[in-house]
């Protein structure tokens, strides 16, 4: 019998803790803000539709009420804002009986190294790693599983197949879940990450060129082992106004978040034209973002208008945004969502007095990095000194830090 059919019959309930044992859900989340007015005015309402072909498009969870979630993806769709604050909430998840791995995989705070580990030649990594996962997990009876990693969102039919033998091994049963956002604002944020790296210039046209979304077959791919009825479209731009990411992921799963709970935002940019600067930066000296960002962000609050620069950005993305597969019937509810092209803000008159103030916000953030620098390279080069990597699955583990 197909592996995913052997799960469908399943039945679980949503929020009932301490009854439920089975249910491990995949997913991958999708939703700008700018979006939220036109879908409180209805005026997207030829977006909603069948996420799996039997619920609405309103994200009733009830018929996909579960303990055990799997988060895929995608790329640049809130993923490192979930994984900091579920990692943060493992003291309650745990009272709560989850369980979110922490402490066998180089990145404490995401599982995509396993996902990385699978693409490797060997499966030494892998298996090491997901061995320690299972071991640690069956310690704990009647946990639930939840594991977090936008590379899962690329792994092979094979490879989801290794992977998802290995979770049936915790008796769990499985559904998947693929989160998605507006075609645009992943473009923009893809071209912010790449302006950190320094491994290239990351001009805008260079890093959507390279840039390779296909979210149809990641749900075919994901359909195959799991099955079709396993699997579940979630669209960030259709949840409700009051939902993020993590209240989302915490309904399906049935977590019951604590009151005093406020979600860890991470992965901001800087307004286009500093975030090319660093890109140049980084790329002819090394520069760290770490230390741009937290100059820039001294100064500035939020992400600042640069009207001009955006829509040039996002007449960057049009050709890649109608190139993306959205073919899949989950998908099709969402396709305005996803193709709609952002209205940047209208061009505020151009003035010395602008110019100059926001010369002034990037001079001071660049003598702030050049600050940072000078104090970095003045301490012993030993309290600098890397700490050893990690040992997946050693008897000693300790915990790395990202960096």
């Amino acid at each position: 019998m197909h592996a995913g059919k052997r799960l469908a019959n399943s039945k679980v309930v949503a929020h009932d803790l301490r009854r439920s044992h089975n249910g491990l859900y995949a997913f991958t989340l999708i939703r700008p803000a700018w979006l939220l007015g036109m879908i409180a005015s209805n005026e997207l309402k030829t977006s909603a539709g069948v996420l799996d072909g039997t619920e609405p498009a309103n994200h009733d969870l009830s018929v996909h009420a579960g303990n055990s979630v799997i988060h895929i993806g995608l790329h640049k769709v809130a993923s490192t804002t979930l994984q900091h604050s579920l990692h943060a909430l493992r003291p309650d998840l745990a009272a709560q009986g989850f369980f979110y791995p922490g402490d066998d995989l180089p990145h404490p705070k995401q599982h995509s190294d396993l996902a990385l580990f699978l693409h490797e030649a060997g499966e030494e990594k892998y298996r090491t790693a997901m061995d320690a996962i299972l071991r640690d997990f069956r310690n704990l009876e009647g946990a639930n599983l939840l594991l977090s990693g936008e590379e899962f969102s690329s792994l092979l039919p094979a490879q989801i197949e290794a992977l998802h033998r290995d979770l049936a091994e915790t008796g769990r049963q499985f559904r998947v879940v693929l989160y998605v956002r507006n075609l645009y604002r992943i473009a923009i944020s893809a071209i912010a990450e790449h302006s950190k790296t320094g491994k290239f210039v990351a001009y805008p046209s260079r890093v959507i060129d390279r840039r390779r979304v296909n979210p149809s077959s990641i749900l075919s791919h994901w359909e195959d082992v799991f099955g079709k009825e396993n699997v579940i479209a979630a669209c960030l731009e259709a949840l409700p106004a009051e939902t993020n990411i993590v209240s989302h992921f915490a309904d399906l799963a049935g977590i019951k978040l604590p009151a005093e709970f406020r979600m860890i935002e991470r992965n901001r940019s800087a307004d286009p034209i500093a975030s090319a600067l660093l890109s140049h930066l980084a790329y002819e000296f090394q520069v760290s973002h770490h230390f741009f960002y937290r100059s820039y962000f001294e100064n500035v609050r939020g992400r600042l208008a640069l009207p001009r620069m955006e829509d040039h950005l996002l007449g960057t993305a049009d050709k890649w945004v109608a190139d993306v597969d959205l073919s899949h019937p989950k998908l099709v509810p969402f396709r305005d969502l996803l193709r709609s092209r952002p209205t940047a803000s209208p061009p505020a008159d151009a003035s010395a007095e602008s110019a100059v103030g926001y010369l002034r916000l990037l001079g001071k953030t660049l003598l702030r990095t050049a600050e940072r620098i000078e104090q970095r390279d003045e301490q012993p080069k030993r309290s600098r000194r890397r700490k050893p990597p990690i040992e997946i699955g050693g008897p000693h583990r300790q915990r790395s830090t990202r960096r």
